[in-house]
């Protein structure tokens, strides 16, 4: 892993891939070296802002680190920082601190379950994810619970459904829009005994807040809880 400090970098290429949700590439500096579900801190170069509070986010990244650039999932909102995203271009120099965070062991027991419950872009670090969990052969069932409003806000969702994770594998997509919200009872209803698991939480912090509050209310032990405040 790389020693944290301000790396530059260049944006590759800025994708739509979902309604007001963009995939934003950038190169892959040199000697930058990361673990699957680890963050950056990802500054915009001046003119773009005029005070350095609204040009640095933290944000998750959305791809492995065996691919030759970096990626990162971002969706529209009023903030200065994420308007950007529309305005950026191909070559603009941007700046990333890090790599920072712990959200995803670097060895998980091949048979161990994995609940994932995801909101909204939150989604950024789960493909990164499956490929790790693909590539070492995991034998243990893996449950994706991924929330969004509405369907045109699912982000990366045929790959996800696709994904060639096996048997073992189930993608649940829940559009609040007309179902309700995930709960213990729902989240029950998909793994069974909700102890023979260990959940990754990645979204909101409103939903962190909802995820952990309906595992706790289950009596699922807290060190099976695993939290990334980045997504």
């Amino acid at each position: 892993m790389s020693i944290k400090k301000d790396w530059a970098a260049k944006v590759v290429k800025r994708e739509k891939v979902a309604n007001k949700t963009y995939e934003l590439t950038v190169s892959k500096p040199e000697g930058f070296k990361y673990e699957v579900g680890q963050y950056v801190n990802f500054k915009f170069p001046e003119p773009y802002f005029e005070t350095e509070d609204n040009m640095m986010r933290p944000l998750s990244i959305a791809s492995h680190p065996e691919e030759d650039v970096l990626k990162f999932v971002v969706r529209e909102s009023e903030s200065d920082f994420k308007k950007m995203y529309k305005e950026i271009k191909t070559g603009d120099p941007v700046s990333l601190f890090g790599p920072l965070g712990n959200f995803i062991p670097v060895e998980i027991p091949k048979d161990q379950n994995i609940a994932l419950l995801i909101s909204g872009i939150g989604i950024a670090p789960v493909l990164p994810f499956f490929k790790k969990l693909k590539d070492e052969k995991h034998e243990g069932k893996i449950k994706l619970f991924y929330s969004n409003r509405t369907p045109d806000i699912v982000t990366y969702d045929k790959e996800l459904e696709n994904y060639p994770l096996g048997d073992n594998y189930e993608y649940i997509k829940v559009l609040t829009g007309v179902q309700k919200r995930i709960d213990g009872d729902f989240i029950e209803a998909h793994v069974g005994d909700l102890n023979d698991y260990v959940y990754y939480i990645v979204g909101t912090k409103e939903f962190i807040k909802s995820m952990r509050v309906a595992l706790k209310d289950k009596g699922v032990d807290n060190k099976k809880v695993k939290i990334d405040n980045f997504g």
